[in-house]
């Protein structure tokens, strides 16, 4: 235990990080919705209690996550058992349920605020793949591989209706807008969709003009409470729109030229709010009144746009009573958009979210404009008295145009990490782009241009520019510039340097046969930098005119070689192999000037210190081993790690060092004592492949295999603070502790040494009184039930020496007479130790105790009789 100078002394290298900024796989691919809640679980900035808030929903893998859109980061999971094949989301937003179906076949119905399933039961035979809630919020629809459609009510936990009308796979389930036609529609593999009555439990209509698989249902056309159209999408590439004032007979069919797989109604309002552009006027019909115009009030309630998300990768704005497409936007990538959601007038914004197949999404935020001038917010609001209304028909004074900003839900493995700004990282992932990732919104940019997997980076800011160097798969190099050309100085963040989302391609180098495993740049110029491959080889590229040449090629080792640094004043590169060796080589001829021998297996990872003549590697053996440039000596082992040393980096000055291993594991040393001050908690759950140490070393950012970016926080003076504020009361209570021994009230002094959990000074108290004060002071002692269980502990330690027999066997007496056993029992589950262990730890020594007891009081008997005959 430290003493108390100790923990008064201001440290004078860092001792303790904490786990900070954490991005970890939130979409796995699958279904989105978006939902708004009122409920705010931290208060932020930005949100007031109170207000609204949008959620994203989505499923990862075996949980459905809610994403908060405002701070970039979850706001809550629902962890589940089997992975997720569909959920809905429950419209009533104070109460804010969400309904699951698993592979498992099983139901569950989540509490937002405890994330524990309130229910759990299995109605359908085989697995579920859609689900809707109607708008009140009571009835759920689910249908299946089972081919039945099932309606439940929630609330009351009871099946209303059951269907058995489709002959293939059930793709679709959507409950009717209004209340008072309570008619369900859901559409399967089969191309049929079927309307059922819910007062009746009778199918009213089958709807067969699809030739091919039903993907989406919407509600369209006009009507407040029920919608005059429903329209119905399938893998026939068409779109099919029916009457429902008339017995859902059909009214067009659109030819699309695409897989629709989610089709967004639209409002000419919203229309022009995403777009910025115009409505053509639609004339001859249900859409417009006599004269040629539409009664403003009742435009809010139209929605003849519709929006549609297919394998185009395209957002399509098409007009269902014309029939016409309205206006097309392309993705900077033409993936297959497979699921979306929109939500218009939430905290004065629209939302629109889609997702692809790849698991992007890509979020598009409009802010509404003003009251006086949003077609949106104007149309909601109740006109004055002689005012005269704004045309709905009109675009916003200022056009808006569609923004787009990118989340990635699951990054697979993360190879590489640096860090740009203390807001944006680089990473290298199992995706063939480059990625700058924004910590502070998630939002991330891509560098277009590598053919297969990058699998490492480097990044420095030379002469003012921001490059960064990536190996690949492709067996290429590549030099990338980021922000190149942005300056937007309000943007930056907390007064840090503002460096743009964009990542630009500046060369392309090509030579290497294998793929290229490690990557260096220069720290000092932009005149050379250093890569090494699966191919044994290292190459120096030398700047010529606007490109790069390989002025050195080098066979470096006997096998694949894993790392490559190049030295900070730029005269020296090191490099590292699975032949457990490490080379120095002499820039810029490439000249082999030693190698170092020491580790046992393969070494994975190289730094230099930025001060000393110092190397430190990581290898395969666990070891960090510390070489000295001079004289190329082994100065120091360091051991600590299970597994292969994967990570490491220099920090304080070249006075520390920063370790990840192959078991997920992150440790802190001090370079002078060898010390392992602090292992990082909690670890990752894979490998550690990459970390980086932010420029003022107030943060560590770490990645792995568990396709997680950590942000550790530099926590040491909060840690000193902390433990010396502690040293303080413990002081204090000591001395208060003296006080009550000094004035005979041993009941206070005894809790109190527990409470400061002092087990020598409370032994002390209960050795100074008799047995009757003890049985006094214990039977009115009342603790807590974590004192309960430390109390435990303290007999089990005490037990072992036979002098403190008695005192531990009053207490235990006390403590099993007050507590049933069922109690006991709870209150070492709750702080996770075991009876039973306790139990069997007391046992033999308890019996040795009662042992020597019977033998002393039958050697008593003895005596006695001696005394008695001695005096006869």
């Amino acid at each position: 235990m430290a003493t108390i100078l100790e923990l008064t002394q201001k440290p004078e290298v860092r001792k303790h990080f904490k786990r900070g900024k954490t991005r970890r796989p939130f979409y796995s691919g699958g279904q989105i919705a978006l939902r708004v809640t009122t409920r705010v679980e931290k208060k932020r900035e930005t949100v007031a209690e109170g207000e609204q808030v949008v959620e994203l929903c989505c499923v990862c893998e075996n949980d459905v996550v809610l994403y908060d859109l405002e701070s970039g980061g979850e706001s809550g999971r629902f962890a589940g058992d089997s992975q997720v094949l569909s959920f809905a989301v429950d419209p009533i937003a104070k109460r804010g349920w969400i309904v699951t179906s698993a592979s498992s076949l099983r139901f569950q119905l989540w509490d937002p605020h405890s994330r524990k399933p309130i229910r759990t039961w299995a109605p359908h035979r085989q697995a579920v793949f859609t689900m809707a809630f109607d708008k009140s919020g009571t009835l759920l629809a689910s249908g299946g591989a089972d081919r039945e459609v099932q309606v439940w009510d929630i609330e009351k936990d009871c099946r209303t209706h059951a269907f058995h009308n489709h002959q293939g796979v059930v793709t679709v389930v959507r409950f009717s807008r209004s209340l008072s036609n309570l008619h369900l529609l859901s559409g399967a593999e089969d191309s049929s969709v079927m309307v059922y009555d819910l007062h009746t439990s009778q199918p009213l209509f089958k709807l067969d003009n699809h030739m091919s698989m039903i993907t989406t249902i919407a509600h369209a056309g006009r009507g407040r409470g029920s919608a005059s159209h429903v329209v119905t999408a399938g893998a026939d590439r068409v779109l099919s729109v029916y009457n429902t004032k008339s017995e859902f007979s059909l009214s067009s069919t659109i030819p699309v030229f695409q897989t629709v797989r989610e089709v967004l109604p639209l409002s000419d309002a919203e229309y022009m709010l995403l777009t910025g552009k115009n409505v053509p006027a639609r004339k001859g019909g249900e859409g417009e009144e006599e004269g040629g115009s539409k009664k403003e009030g009742k435009k809010e309630n139209e929605k003849w746009i519709v929006l549609l998300l297919g394998d185009s990768g395209t957002l399509s704005f098409w007009d269902i009573f014309t029939a016409k497409k309205l206006h097309e936007v392309e993705y900077p990538t033409r993936t297959p958009i497979r699921y979306g959601g929109t939500k218009f007038g939430v905290r004065e914004k629209a939302f629109l979210f889609t997702a692809n197949e790849e698991t992007l999404l890509r979020i598009h935020v409009s802010p509404l404009l003003p009251s006086s001038s949003s077609p949106l917010s104007s149309s909601k609001k109740k006109k004055k008295k002689n005012s005269r209304p704004q045309s709905a028909t009109s675009p916003p004074t200022h056009p808006l145009s569609l923004s787009y900003d990118t989340l990635c839900g699951f990054l697979d493995d993360i190879y590489s990490v640096r860090y740009v700004t203390p807001s944006k990282v680089l990473l290298a992932t199992n995706n063939n782009s480059l990625m700058l990732y924004n910590l502070s919104n998630g939002h991330i940019s891509f560098g277009v241009g590598h053919k297969d997997i990058p699998l490492c980076l480097d990044y420095k800011k030379v002469e003012g520019r921001h490059l960064v160097l990536s190996g690949a798969k492709d067996n290429t190099v590549r030099l990338w510039s980021v922000g190149a050309g942005e300056t937007k100085e309000d943007e930056a963040e907390d007064g840090e340097e503002y460096v743009g989302n964009t990542i630009s391609e500046l060369f392309v180098g090509a030579g290497h046969t294998e793929p290229v495993g490690c990557v260096a740049l220069a720290n000092k110029t932009d005149n050379f930098f250093v890569s090494a491959s699966r191919d044994k080889t290292i190459k120096l590229w030398k700047k010529e005119g606007e490109g790069y040449n390989p002025h050195q090629t080098r066979i470096g080792h006997d096998k694949d070689i894993n790392a490559v640094v190049v030295a900070p004043n730029d005269r020296l590169v090191a490099s590292a192999s699975q032949d457990s060796s490490i080379k120095l080589w002499s820039v810029p001829d490439m000249r082999d000037i030693y190698r170092l021998k020491g580790h046992k297996r393969g070494v994975w990872s190289l730094a230099f210190s930025p001060v000393d003549k110092i190397l430190a590697s990581g290898g395969a053996d666990g070891t960090i081993r510390l070489w000295s440039l001079s004289d190329y000596s082994q100065i120091r082992v360091l051991q600590g790690h299970e597994s292969a040393v994967l990570s490491c980096s220099f920090l304080t000055f070249g006075m520390q060092l920063v370790s990840g291993s192959a078991y997920g594991a992150i440790k802190l040393w001090t370079l002078k004592s060898g010390e392992n001050v602090s292992s990082f908690d909690p670890p990752h759950d894979g490998k550690v492949w990459d970390l980086d140490v932010q420029a003022d070393g107030e943060a560590i950012i770490s990645c792995g295999a568990d396709a997680t970016v950590v942000e550790w926080q530099d926590a040491t003076i909060e840690e000193f603070e902390k433990s010396a504020k502690l040293a303080e009361e413990e002081v204090l209570k000591l001395q208060e502790l003296d006080n009550h021994l000094l004035e005979g009230d041993y009941g206070k002094a005894f809790s109190l040494a527990l409470e400061i959990n002092r087990p020598r000074k409370a032994l002390q108290v209960l050795e100074v009184m008799s047995m009757k004060e003890r049985r006094i002071v214990l039977g009115k002692l009342d603790l807590q039930p974590p004192l309960v269980v430390l109390l435990f502990s303290y007999c089990k330690m005490w037990n072992t020496h036979s002098r403190n027999t008695v005192v531990v066997h009053q207490i235990l007496e006390s403590l099993f007479s007050k507590y049933h056993p069922n109690v006991l029992l709870r209150m070492f589950a709750a702080q996770q130790e075991s009876f039973k262990e306790l139990l069997t730890a007391l046992e033999p020594y308890t019996d040795r105790h009662y042992k020597k007891t019977q033998e002393l009081l039958q050697n008593s008997y003895s005596l006695s009789y001696i005394l008695q005959q001695t005096q006869t």
